[in-house]
């Protein structure tokens, strides 16, 4: 088996590295290939990438960025719902209010 030190680059006619006794190019190459591009697909997504609008001022001493503090989190059947600060991280939680409201349907009479 023959291994190559990372700064090495292995010619497309030359044999696989990987000792299959093939061409590179009838080989791995390919395989590189595709996990390049893979690697330039792939995306990296943050919980900063969650923080949506209405974006306010940051109640944290420390950073007090203005329209950074956005909602972050709203879970379904909750009675609160969490900010967030894209800048520092800071996070508080809120309970929604309390409806009191009901409604009567006049077509239903």
């Amino acid at each position: 088996m023959i291994f190559l030190s990372n700064n090495m680059k292995t010619g497309r006619n030359e044999q696989c590295p990987c000792g299959s006794g093939k061409k590179y190019k009838k080989c791995c190459m390919e395989k590189k290939e595709n996990i390049a591009k893979l690697n330039k697909r792939a995306m990296t997504i943050t919980r900063r990438d969650f923080i949506s609008e209405p974006y306010k001022k940051c109640p944290n001493p420390k950073c007090l960025s203005d329209d950074s503090f956005g909602v972050s989190f709203l879970m379904g059947g909750s009675k609160h719902y969490t900010r967030e600060c894209v800048k520092c991280g800071y996070q508080q939680n809120f309970n929604f209010p309390i409806i009191k409201k009901k409604i009567i349907y006049l077509d239903h009479l």
